[in-house]
């Protein structure tokens, strides 16, 4: 039995059905870059602490920090304490290289060196000439780009790494972080333009004798040179399915099948689940777990003929047959094959009957048959015998005009002498108005 199964959903993909393998531009992937950028770089304001050496006698503060009083005047005392104090800074100039790899897809990684400094302008409302903070980081950074085949690329990532910050107080290695957007600007497949910012923060620094909070902005101005990478085709597969059961037309071997049919591996529908596929099934309604032949037919009585086209499924093993299954001496009601009313004329429905049973006498030459014609019991005996003579004989010269020959029809009127009903119903004498060829003999 062939395995199957069900896709009911299928059609509303809207796919059609080949597998279609097209080869896209050649592609450079997975490659190396360096990197350099210009950072213009802004510390925020700080909120630290500074340990004041002593005073003077104004009580001006001396501040270590910058190993100067800021009145010009001389520090004298050795005692002091920490106070909090807000340090502030002059934008200044950054500068960082990069290393790095170009993943295909979304993801790049690099691992930047960063050097940025900035002017002190203020401590403790004061304004200073002299200081300065400086930081060395060595960062490891995640990115993200996006529209990758397009000019322009917007991107976002963020970075890890450590800091020595330095200032005239002393300097201090403390973890340091950013995270960063902006866009990137193709120029060639080898040079990329950076414009982009970045929010940067640290662990507070501890110098000798103060503390600051280390975090700001930058706004980024960056060139990358992207080494020659992997060079490929890129073959990209299409699933085409044109009739929506879920089997590629390349392997699809009943194309066009209704949509909501269960279909097996080749895309054939097998409704009666007699193994053989419906397209070649000449018996599509074989009950399950019937012996079928490769037509997808049952033949009951083995003379050759399915079930399906046996008129006479009970004919003895070993005789011949007409191609209806009939054999000598059996016969078969021509069903549908009716009369307008008290006359002999066929009714069209009968004469489309009459066409198949013409083609299975020419394509059975040997047999000779008898046509009766048989009524019911209303009206006298005569009258129907005479009736039903007429009829077989109308049954005849239309099977003639079809191209039998004459000679193998015997075409016999028995009225109503032969019921095969009870006449006193309705339904009893519609069944014995009727029309039979039985088989007399085989030449």
């Amino acid at each position: 039995m062939t395995a199957f199964k069900s896709l009911p959903g299928m059609r509303g993909l809207a796919v059609a059905a080949l597998l279609v393998g097209s080869v896209l531009p050649a592609l450079a992937e997975n490659n190396w870059y360096v990197g350099v950028e210009y950072d213009r770089v802004k510390l925020d304001d700080s909120e630290g602490r500074l340990f004041t050496q002593g005073q003077l006698a104004n009580g001006t503060l001396c501040l270590p920090i910058i190993n100067v009083d800021p009145s010009g005047g001389t520090c004298t005392s050795t005692l002091g304490t920490f106070e909090d104090i807000e340090t502030k800074f002059d934008d200044d100039n950054g500068f960082a290289l990069s290393l790095g790899y170009d993943f295909e897809g979304l993801v790049r990684v690099d691992i930047s060196a960063k050097r940025m400094k900035n002017e002190i302008s203020e401590i403790g409302g004061v304004k200073v000439s002299t200081g300065e903070v400086k930081s060395t980081s060595l960062l490891s950074n995640l990115w993200f780009d996006f529209n990758r085949k397009g000019v322009v690329q917007p991107y976002v990532g963020l970075g890890v790494g450590a800091s020595k910050i330095k200032s005239d107080d002393g300097d201090d290695t403390v973890l340091f972080g950013q995270a960063g957007l902006g866009l990137n600007f193709k120029v060639s497949d080898e040079f990329m333009i950076d414009l982009g910012g970045r929010y940067f923060d640290s662990r507070q620094p501890e110098f000798d004798n103060s503390t600051i909070e280390y975090s700001g902005t930058n706004l980024v101005l960056g060139l990358r040179f992207n080494f020659p990478g992997e060079v490929r085709e890129r073959t990209v597969i299409r699933f085409i399915d044109s009739d929506g059961d879920g089997v590629a037309d390349s392997r699809d071997q009943c194309p066009g099948t209704p949509p909501g049919t269960p279909v097996n591996e080749n895309g054939c529908s097998d409704l009666d689940g007699d193994g053989v596929i419906d397209p070649q099934d000449r018996c599509p309604g074989t009950p399950l777990g019937t012996p079928v032949d490769e037509y997808g037919c049952s033949d009951s009585d083995g003379d050759g003929i399915g079930d399906h086209l046996d008129s006479c499924p009970n004919t003895r093993a070993g005789e011949s047959v007409m191609t209806n299954g009939c054999a000598v001496q059996q016969s078969v009601i021509l069903e549908g094959v009716n009369f307008e009313f008290d006359s002999a004329k066929l009714q069209v429905n009968a004469q489309r009957i009459l066409d198949l049973v013409a083609k299975s006498l020419l394509d059975s030459p040997n047999f000779v048959v008898e046509l009766q014609g048989h009524t019911d019991n209303v009206g006298t005996d005569s009258y129907n015998l005479m009736l039903s003579q007429d009829r077989a004989n109308a049954v005849k010269a239309y099977l003639v005009g079809r191209g039998v020959a004459a000679d193998r029809m015997v075409a016999r009127g028995y009225g109503e002498r032969q019921p095969i009903k009870d006449n006193s119903t309705e339904e009893g004498r519609e069944r014995n108005r009727r029309v039979e060829m039985k088989v007399l003999a085989e030449r």
